[in-house]
């Protein structure tokens, strides 16, 4: 990507608050799927992609997850697609040579993708399996329709087409192990079981470590000594002893023989060869130093001596040992201090490159030229922004300018520093993904603080929290019914510790403007619910989780409960209010907000909890006021007539 299309994207990631790494997922993503009929790719645009990934911070890879299970799609297609294009000869018999090696040449690209190291993050979502399959199907279609072909032939001509395949199937085998006496074959076979075991701790501590291929060959060779002695069960304590103490003097020269070596070609490696031979000395010196005693059988072997003898047989062989690890570590902390001065002085030299652009710049006379102009064009955005501002606002649709306001106002309860004796309430807030594209949140609302007395009659405060998600655009109230907590009485500090759940679909969870509103409002028995305040958290700033289990909850939120003010009816909202005369949507959300800001109350449509409890109350009410009436009406007819 080029110029104003990477800063675009580059700027759509921050804002959503995304990884780097995933920016670098996505463009890989799309590049393995663009299917453009006027705009083709660069033939080396997908291996680009591919290298920028693998040099990518991992730091925040567990975001990715959707963007990982996006690639593994495109990468499964991708390596199907080039596997059956770059199959252009037959695989069996496998004969040309050189046509087996054009073929790997084309899939380099596939092998890349199936060896990404964001796979050791997600292995579910890794092509390791499907690009195995595929290519198992290609091979087995292969030998299918060549034994097909055999069957067509007679039975001389097939034998001798058998005879030959075979013979040229075994030629690189023979070539490779010659089969010359069954001692060698018994060799070759204790070798390769003791490569295979070179790093095998018999499930004590491993050691996750990148090392250099002399490390693996320096402890397969010394464990293979190792198990040689252990082999032969010698029954003479003192011919053991004798045989454990030169094992050890050998392989200590061994170690001191490789770390010196290393040291020696230190000036001859890279960096990061650098630091794996400082890797390799450290894991060699972990495996001799504790498990050099396990594995010759030495605490056995002790106690079958003297205590004397004994005594002095450990101390000589720990002092062997120990001061052969401790040298070899000496060197392996050179090399990665021979590294780091290397690196600081570059480091410096940079630092002080930089350093004199400031200075350079000062002693330019014209820099107050330079200075003025910036000034100028300060002064000239300052006055046009609020143009622009405007042109902006008129230009968005009613449902963005409603996202807008919605933003606006989780952006305030953010940003409002909590005070003392400030009313708030108490919540844990989080969410999991789940399968088709859908989010489930989970509400704990704990409690709430400082709340005023707003019923002046009975000096009580009974309050009771209102839980919803807003706007109403997005969320329906048909879909998206608000649900309350229970009716806390007479306190001015509730605790309700109760539990909510919503779904919604990711699109709406990661939308703009997606707003948690949680309202706590003061319970009337005759009259509206007046509101005590509100506290709005945007959906896609809620965090996410592992699980809903108590190990795994959220950490409490403290939300200040705001009332609605004038300062929030400007910019989107003032062109809403513009726009109501001939808007319905807009009219509605206008209508809304304004009837919160001047009764401190929701409107009778939005709160169902309690009107039509009371619209029955009033009914109830009139028709005792009516027959009371009737009663004093008859009662003074009576008394007049008599």
């Amino acid at each position: 990507l080029g110029g104003a299309a990477d800063a675009i994207l580059y700027h759509s990631f921050n804002f959503s608050n995304l990884p780097y790494v995933y920016r670098r997922i996505m463009i890989l993503g799309v590049f393995l799927e663009w299917t453009h009929d006027k705009i083709s790719l660069n033939e080396r645009a997908v291996s680009y992609a591919i290298t920028q990934l693998r040099t990518s911070s991992h730091i925040d890879i567990d975001k990715c997850f959707l963007a990982s299970c996006r690639l593994s799609l495109a990468a499964d297609h991708f390596i199907r697609k080039t596997l059956h294009s770059a199959h252009a000869i037959r695989f069996f018999p496998p004969i040309a040579h050189n046509s087996l090696m054009e073929f790997g040449r084309k899939i380099e690209l596939a092998m890349s993708m199936r060896n990404l190291e964001l796979w050791r993050h997600f292995p579910s979502h890794s092509p390791f399996e499907s690009f195995g399959d595929e290519l198992r199907q290609i091979i087995h279609d292969e030998v299918v329709i060549w034994i097909e072909e055999q069957y067509e032939l007679d039975l001389p001509k097939s034998v001798r087409s058998i005879s030959y395949s075979l013979s040229l199937l075994a030629e690189p085998y023979i070539s490779f192990f010659p089969d010359k006496s069954k001692e060698q074959k018994s060799l070759r076979t204790m070798c390769r079981n003791l490569t295979l075991r070179a790093l095998d701790e018999d499930n004590d501590t491993t050691y996750d470590e990148r090392v250099l291929p002399s490390c693996v060959n320096f402890l397969a060779v010394h464990k293979a000594l190792y198990e040689d002695f252990s082999r032969l069960q010698l029954r003479n304590t003192s011919t053991a002893l004798m045989c454990v103490l030169k094992i050890a003097l050998t392989v200590a020269d061994d170690l001191l023989l490789y770390a010196k070596q290393m040291k020696a070609e230190n000036h001859r490696f890279d960096s990061n060869k650098r630091m794996l031979a400082a890797n390799s000395i450290d894991h060699i010196c972990k495996f001799v130093q504790n498990n050099t005693s396990r594995l010759l059988g030495i605490d056995a072997l002790l106690m079958s001596l003297p205590e004397a003898e004994s005594y002095q047989a450990n101390s000589t062989l720990h002092q062997i040992l120990s001061n052969t690890v401790e040298q070899c570590k000496s060197v392996s902390i050179w090399i990665v201090t021979s590294l780091c001065e290397e690196r600081s002085e570059t480091i410096a030299k940079h630092c002080h490159s930089i350093t004199q652009v400031g200075t350079k710049r000062r002693k330019n006379l014209c820099d107050y030229e330079m200075i003025r102009r910036i000034v100028q064009a300060d002064e000239i955005n300052s006055s046009t922004s609020v143009l622009m501002n405007a042109l902006y606002l008129n230009s968005s649709s009613t449902k963005e300018l409603i996202q807008q306001y919605y933003t606006q106002l989780a952006d305030r309860s953010d940003s409002t520093s909590l005070q003392t004796s400030m009313p708030h309430i108490r919540i844990r807030i989080g969410y999991v993904p789940t399968t088709n594209q859908r989010v489930i949140i989970q509400i704990d609302v704990l409690g709430a603080s400082n709340l005023p007395i707003l019923d002046h009659l009975a000096k009580t405060c009974d309050a009771y929290c209102r839980i919803e998600v807003l706007p109403h655009i997005i969320f329906p109230l048909e879909q998206f019914q608000a649900q309350t907590t229970m009716i806390q009485k007479e306190t001015h500090n509730p605790t309700w510790d109760e539990h909510f759940q919503l779904m919604v679909n990711e699109d709406c969870f990661y939308m703009n403007g997606s707003v948690l509103c949680l309202s706590v409002l003061e319970h009337e028995v005759l009259g509206y619910n007046d509101l005590v305040g509100q506290g709005f958290v945007q959906l896609s700033r809620i965090p996410r989780l592992i699980s809903f289990s108590k190990k795994h909850r959220a950490a409490i939120t403290r939300l200040p409960l705001l009332l609605p003010t004038k300062e929030q009816f400007i910019g989107p909202f003032q062109v809403l209010v513009e726009r109501s005369a001939k808007d319905v949507t807009a009219k509605a959300m206008c209508d809304y907000e304004r009837y919160l800001h001047d009764y401190h109350m929701l409107p009778p449509y939005a709160d169902r909890s309690n009107t039509t409890r009371i619209l029955r109350r009033r009914s109830t009410f009139k028709k005792l006021m009516m027959h009371a009436h009737i009663r004093r009406s008859a009662t003074t007819i009576l008394t007049s007539s008599s």
